[in-house]
């Protein structure tokens, strides 16, 4: 099964902002990670019929900031852990923001033991299994009910990865 999604308009936008990311090393055995990302898109001119424009409201999509920060451990034997906090800001989800995602935050964890040879990790995205609307929602999907719908991002995965060096 194969599936594209297209997102566009013909919206005049604005769009200024920042990101930083950082890393430190501990020591040998302890690294952490972290970025911070903002974002200001308005719409500056979206005419969506005769009597209305857009301008002015936050770009569909768009989240309001994104970071991240990330610890890993591992041991002298190659045995490690590493967790991740991920942050997403306020974003709408449709150009007149009827329908807004909160800010959600993401936890995803990995153990497992890195070789010369080998490597095994157990991993756990979205580990504590939030449900978010991630794409753009539409109105009365089911009928004029009101309602907006929009695809749920992943659930909870838990896997088990293993790669073999040549």
């Amino acid at each position: 099964m194969a599936s594209t999604g297209f997102v566009s308009s013909t919206a005049s936008i604005k769009s200024s902002g920042f990101e930083v990311e950082t890393a430190y090393d501990f020591n040998d055995r302890l690294k952490v990670t972290a970025s911070l990302g903002y974002v200001d898109a308005t719409y500056q001119d979206f005419q969506v019929s005769e009597t209305e424009n857009l301008r002015g409201l936050p770009v569909k999509l768009v989240p309001e900031y994104d970071g991240n920060i990330a610890a890993r451990y591992e041991t002298e034997a190659g045995f490690f852990v590493r967790g991740e906090l991920s942050l997403t800001g306020e974003t709408p989800l449709e150009e007149r923001n009827l329908a807004v995602r909160e800010a959600q935050t993401l936890l995803n964890l990995q153990a497992g033991y890195e070789g010369e040879k080998y490597s095994v990790r157990l991993l756990a995205e979205n580990a504590t299994d939030e449900r978010i609307p991630n794409g753009l929602a539409t109105p009365n999907f089911a009928g004029p009910d009101g309602t907006f719908y929009a695809p749920l991002d992943a659930p909870r995965i838990i896997g088990l990865e293993g790669e073999y060096r040549f």
